[in-house]
C-alpha cells in the first residue's frame, strides 16, 4: 500500500511538472501584451527622435511643408494620421509597430496616404503639443508623457481592464524614452508618479506642463476589433486546468485498479 501511494504521488508530480508550466508559470496575459506595446513604443520613440532631427520637432497635426507632397495636409487630428508621418517620411516601415496587443490589425499597406495607419492599425494615444508648442526632446520635464496606452478614446482616462490588470491601469513612454506605469484615480485618470493626486495631464502652475494644455491625439475608432486576446488566454488556461485534473484522476484510478484486476485474475488461494 505504501509503495502504491508513492507511485500515485510520483505520477501526480510528473503530471504537474509537464502541465504546470503552461498553466501556473505563464505570466499574466496583461504583462505579456504590455511588453509587446512597450517594444513597439520604443521603436516609435526612436523614429520620433529622428523625425525631430529632420523637421525640428515631433509630429503634430500640421504636416511639414517638405512632407506634404507624400502626405497631404488634412483637418485630421487622430494619432493614426499624426503618427503616420513617421511612415510617410520613411522612418518606419511596418504598421505592426503601432499595435499595443495581439492580434495585430495592420495590413502593412502603405501604398497611399489614405492607407497609412487606417482605422484599427494604430492603438497608441500620443501627445503632440503643449498648447501651441510642438513636443520635442528639449521640452520641459523628462517625465512628460508622449506615447500612452491603453486609453479610453477621446478622454484623459486609461482603460484598466484592457490588459486584465487591476493594479496598474496605465502605461506611457515619457520624453526620456523610459516606460512608466501610472496608478489611476477613481476617474481612471493616470497619476503622475510622486506627485500625489496630480494627473498626467494636469496643467497650470507647478505642473510639468506649466500653463500649456497638452494636446492628446487618440486613435481612430474601430468597430471591427477581434475577440479580446486576454479572454482567449483565460479560456486556454481553463482548458489546460481541466486537462490536468482529468489526467490526475485517470492516474489515480489506474494505480488502484490495476492490482485489483490482477488479484481477480489470480483468484482466491493463489
Amino acid at each position: 500500500m505504501i509503495t502504491r501511494g508513492f507511485v500515485v504521488l510520483g505520477i501526480i508530480l510528473v503530471v504537474f511538472y509537464l502541465v504546470t508550466p503552461a498553466v501556473m508559470i505563464t505570466p499574466p496575459s496583461y504583462s505579456r501584451e504590455a511588453q509587446i506595446a512597450v517594444k513597439n513604443a520604443k521603436s516609435i520613440y526612436e523614429a520620433l527622435c529622428r523625425f525631430e532631427e529632420v523637421y525640428g520637432h515631433f509630429p503634430t497635426s500640421e504636416i511639414p511643408v517638405e512632407l506634404q507632397e507624400k502626405y497631404p495636409q488634412t483637418n485630421r487630428t487622430d494619432s493614426n494620421y499624426v503618427l503616420g508621418q513617421l511612415i510617410a517620411a520613411g522612418l518606419l516601415e511596418s504598421e505592426d509597430l503601432f499595435s499595443i496587443k495581439r492580434p495585430i490589425q495592420s495590413d502593412n499597406n502603405t501604398s497611399s496616404p489614405e492607407e497609412i495607419l487606417s482605422a484599427g492599425e494604430c492603438q497608441f494615444s500620443y501627445v503632440s503639443q503643449a498648447g501651441k508648442t510642438p513636443m520635442s526632446l528639449s521640452y520641459g520635464s523628462s517625465a512628460t508623457p508622449i506615447l500612452l496606452f491603453p486609453m479610453v478614446p477621446n478622454t484623459e482616462q486609461f482603460d484598466p481592464e484592457y490588459y486584465d490588470n487591476q493594479k496598474y491601469g496605465g502605461y506611457y513612454l515619457s520624453l526620456d524614452g523610459q516606460l512608466q506605469k501610472s496608478r489611476l484615480n477613481e476617474k481612471g485618470e493616470g497619476l503622475l508618479k510622486g506627485q500625489g493626486k496630480i494627473t498626467l495631464f494636469t496643467f497650470g502652475e507647478d505642473t510639468i506642463w506649466g500653463e500649456d494644455k497638452p494636446v492628446i491625439n487618440h486613435p481612430l475608432p474601430y468597430n471591427g476589433a477581434p475577440k479580446d486576446s486576454a479572454q482567449e488566454e483565460k479560456q486556454s488556461q481553463e482548458k489546460m486546468k481541466n486537462l490536468l485534473y482529468a489526467v490526475i484522476l485517470l492516474a489515480v484510478i489506474s494505480v488502484f485498479s490495476i492490482p485489483a484486476i490482477k488479484n481477480s485474475k489470480l483468484g482466491p488461494g493463489t
